[in-house]
């Protein structure tokens, strides 16, 4: 029996908590295997996806501190651990790999699945003693090289972006290039799509990063430039939407831009659309990229690094290192104009999603636990 253990701070809507559920529910389903998931905060706006799967929220804490004694309280961790007896434990986000490594049982398999590249982990070449934050993660750092010194870790990097900067900036530890996948049935339709009027879907989180202020500005360029209506559904909540709904509402918008907010089933909306367009200054991997083309829609992004193993131009969409919203709103007509080039572009999306399937995903990851287990052994 496989007994494995995903942790994650909490099943807010997000990537990377997607995928822990995607993973989790996929191997729930396997013979010999039983998965737990623990949760730091008891927040879960996922569950329409967690039904069934065996849950359990913590109130431990770990405080690290730079001039005081560090606070680590992991009773309940410690507690679910020997009672379950994980094989493997696999974590998710910074958070909770903290916790996972101040856990004393060196008998477990540990996996960090790297979903961005977290800043407590840089390898300082400038460093500011002037810089609260510098010296935190200086201070983060340390402790965390010393934790995994004493730890086999192997981590799972989503992208060469993030296996680059793992590899670049820690010690110890091996590292996988691991991409995510998606639950291709989920998003897979064979609605035919009419290009009568311009359709656009974005997906992120309303936060600066996600730029999708960037995407309104594109919006206006591209009514400059063409006569067919537009609509841009962004999907999605955050700190940002008052000030995206202002100007919206200031460049009297509303009829061309709709501030959705979070659901449940972001597919009925990729569906309803015929491009996805994405404005991230920074994205790690891109899971929604990959969603919006296994729903058969062409993909347009600006460049945040790891998508960019992602989107092969003039293939299934196309990359925007420069940030040009002229260049970004030309591309856009220019597809709307040659139903041609959408239909390949559409295609070619399609297949390229079915190499991320959840299924062989999981298979893999199966056999890396195992192989990971028979090494401790």
């Amino acid at each position: 029996m496989l007994r494995i253990i995903h942790i994650i701070p909490s099943l807010q809507k997000g990537g990377a908590e997607r995928i822990c559920l995607d993973i989790c529910n996929e191997l729930s389903i396997r013979e010999n295997i039983e998965v737990k998931i623990i949760v730091l905060d008891s927040t879960n706006e996922y569950e329409f996806l967690s039904k069934g799967l065996d849950i359990a929220c913590i109130t431990d804490t770990v405080s690290l501190s730079i001039l005081r004694k560090n606070k680590i309280n992991l009773t309940e961790l410690n507690k679910i651990v020997a009672d379950f007896q994980p094989n493997v434990i696999h974590s998710h986000l910074y958070l909770a790999e903290i916790f996972i490594k101040h856990l004393q049982n060196k008998d477990i398999s540990l996996f960090y699945q790297v979903h961005d590249n977290n800043s407590q982990l840089e390898r300082k070449k400038i460093f500011s003693l002037r810089s609260k934050k510098d010296i935190t993660n200086f201070y983060e750092r340390r402790i965390y090289n010393s934790l995994l010194k004493k730890s086999k870790t192997t981590f799972l990097c989503i992208s060469k972006d993030t296996f680059n900067y793992i590899k670049n900036n820690l010690d110890y530890g091996a590292h996988i290039l691991f991409p995510n996948a998606i639950t291709i049935n989920t998003f897979k339709t064979n609605k035919e799509r009419k290009l009568d009027s311009i359709k656009l879907i974005t997906i992120g989180s309303l936060v600066e990063k996600k730029g999708h202020d960037f995407l309104i500005d594109v919006v206006i360029e591209l009514k400059k430039i063409t006569n067919l209506k537009i609509e841009l559904k962004i999907i999605g909540g955050g700190p940002m939407k008052e000030k995206l709904q202002n100007k919206i509402d200031r460049l009297n918008l509303k009829d061309n831009i709709k501030l959705i907010g979070k659901v449940d089933h972001p597919e009925d909306y990729l569906k309803s659309s015929n491009l996805y367009i994405h404005g991230a200054t920074i994205e790690p991997f891109g899971l929604v990229l990959l969603e919006a083309m296994a729903s058969g829609l062409p993909v347009l992004s600006t460049d945040g690094f790891g998508n960019r193993d992602l989107i092969i131009n003039n293939y299934n969409g196309y990359l925007f290192p420069d940030r040009d919203k002229v260049k970004f709103a030309n591309t856009i007509a220019e597809i709307y104009n040659n139903s041609e080039k959408h239909n390949k572009l559409s295609k070619n999306s399609f297949e390229f999603s079915k190499k991320y399937d959840i299924k062989p995903y999981v298979d893999k990851l199966i056999k890396l636990y195992q192989k990971n287990i028979e090494n401790l052994d």
